[in-house]
């Protein structure tokens, strides 16, 4: 998917988590399917009963709009949402170089992307027979995504300790 395809889904998937998951405007759109995430699902049951009710939307939709309301005015001007949007943007940038400057001079260059897709491909290759199968890739993204997981759940509870500790 190209960068630009995946920047207005982005946009697209923002402008709906902040204004469309608060109700619909009129009938017709009540049968308007919403392409939601499991981890949306997950943030918006907050009572873990597996139902996501308009008040738990709403609200999630309300802490949502308050990300993009920097000056807390009740409206989320372009120049807010530009500043929202640029602030995932630096996150996302700052991700990719620590996952591919191998060396810190804050440039990716081809050697660097050829190191790492030799060295996953290593790692994805569990039978080091030099291909990789359907399987052994679902299996190394089920492991990376444990550890990912795994990584979160640290990170929650170092937080967790930290703010007891305050």
């Amino acid at each position: 998917m190209s960068r630009g395809k995946q920047g207005l889904k982005f946009f697209a998937l923002t402008v709906m988590l902040v204004f469309g998951l608060t109700g619909p405007v009129s009938a017709a759109d009540d049968a308007t399917p919403y392409k939601v995430s499991g981890s949306w699902f997950k943030r918006a049951d907050k009572d873990r009963n597996k139902l996501v009710s308009k008040d738990e939307a709403g609200r999630l939709a309300s802490r949502d709009f308050l990300r993009l309301d920097r000056n807390s005015d009740g409206t989320a001007t372009v120049e807010e949402i530009d500043q929202r949007l640029m602030e995932r943007v630096v996150r996302s940038r700052e991700r990719l170089l620590r996952r591919l400057d191998a060396n810190r001079d804050r440039a990716i260059s081809k050697s660097e992307i050829d190191a790492r897709t030799r060295g996953m491909f290593a790692h994805i290759d569990a039978d080091g027979n030099g291909g990789i199968t359907l399987d052994e890739l679902k299996s190394y993204r089920q492991a990376i995504r444990k550890a990912r997981q795994a990584e979160r759940r640290a990170k929650r509870a170092e937080r967790a300790k930290a703010a007891g500790q305050e």
